[in-house]
């Protein structure tokens, strides 16, 4: 049960390095170009880095541990979310009229059903809200408009994640346990009925 890290320095070697069942496989170029758009991509990460750099080993594990935990074999991807009405909608908008808990969007998605007992498998490592900084932001935190997540998971769990901040219908599905209808007609009719 060893993590197997190499580092292959010429192209020439490719067949032998995809032949060791490897866990990474680091290249030279690629090494620097991936940090350079992983910063790019996800300007949190470098607050976050410069945090976490400074932890001793009993905490460093701790997060390697969580971060292990959502993504199991898989390589971990990250994503910034911006709670604002222009990068999540339908967020920003239920927000305004109820509390919203990191939870709640951790929540996992069916489309026949919203269980809430299944959860997406992602782990919020960074929250910036104004000038604070909050690593590992606790799941019953309350989602403020303007905050700011790094989040860490699967591609799949980013996906998920982003659906469900971007549909009102799933949010509020997501939110009540409950499937909502999803036409104007029947949204209508479900909140006359109230």
């Amino acid at each position: 049960n060893i993590f197997c890290i190499a580092r292959e320095n010429q192209d020439k070697n490719a067949h032998l390095f995809q032949s060791a069942n490897l866990q990474m496989l680091m290249q030279r170029g690629t090494v620097i170009s991936n940090t350079i758009f992983a910063f790019t991509r996800t300007p949190m990460l470098g607050d976050f880095l410069r945090i976490v750099s400074r932890f001793k080993n009993d905490k460093a594990n701790e997060l390697v541990s969580r971060i292990v935990g959502v993504v199991y074999d898989d390589v971990p991807v990250l994503w910034e979310i911006c709670i604002n009405e222009q990068d999540t909608p339908a967020l920003s908008e239920v927000i305004q009229k109820q509390q919203v808990l990191v939870a709640d969007i951790l929540c996992g998605v069916a489309i026949e059903k919203c269980d809430k007992s299944k959860h997406i498998t992602a782990l919020a490592l960074f929250l910036k809200r104004g000038k604070g900084n909050v690593l590992l932001p606790e799941k019953n935190r309350i989602i403020r408009e303007n905050d700011r997540f790094l989040m860490c998971g699967t591609r799949e769990a980013h996906q998920q994640m982003l659906y469900v901040v971007n549909n009102i219908n799933l949010l509020e599905s997501v939110l009540s346990g409950e499937n909502i209808p999803a036409g104007w007609l029947f949204r209508k009719l479900r909140f006359k009925g109230r």
